[in-house]
């Protein structure tokens, strides 16, 4: 008999501890207010360009390094300020690269659809990306 009153004792204070939390727990949730949920079209898309990237692109420059990598093609670019500076290509403009190597050049530039892999591999994920997507010589420099 004193076994079964100590299991019951237990059982009533566990009840009681198990009920008195359940109630803390909906009296602290309903001070709570809620947060608005932001609206989607103030949150920026991370892997998309826009014209505002373009416009903070260098303009004019002198080629110093063209590399043609495995999922775009990669400029070295010697600024107006002489600050040089890494820039990414369609392979289009990429296609002569003795042409454009140590000259003063002009660029263009342009939102393109590029892969997100790490690789020339297909995965199936693409963004968009300030590229060069055209590459004047300018003339009697």
């Amino acid at each position: 008999m004193n076994k079964m009153t100590t299991t019951i004792a237990l059982l009533i204070f566990s009840f009681s501890i198990v009920s008195c939390n359940y109630h803390q727990n909906n009296v602290s949730s309903g001070n709570q207010t809620e947060s608005p949920q932001p609206d989607a079209t103030q949150i920026p898309e991370p892997n998309n360009a826009n014209e505002r990237d373009i416009n903070d692109q260098p303009k004019i420059g002198t080629i110093t390094g063209i590399v043609i990598g495995d999922i775009d093609c990669n400029i070295t670019l010697k600024d107006e300020n002489g600050k040089e500076q890494y820039l990414n290509a369609i392979f289009d403009v990429c296609t002569e690269p003795d042409k454009f190597l140590n000259q003063k050049v002009n660029l263009s530039y342009g939102v393109e659809t590029v892969s997100d892999c790490e690789s020339a591999e297909p995965c199936g994920k693409s963004k968009q990306a300030v590229l060069i997507n055209k590459i004047e010589v300018i003339d009697g420099e």
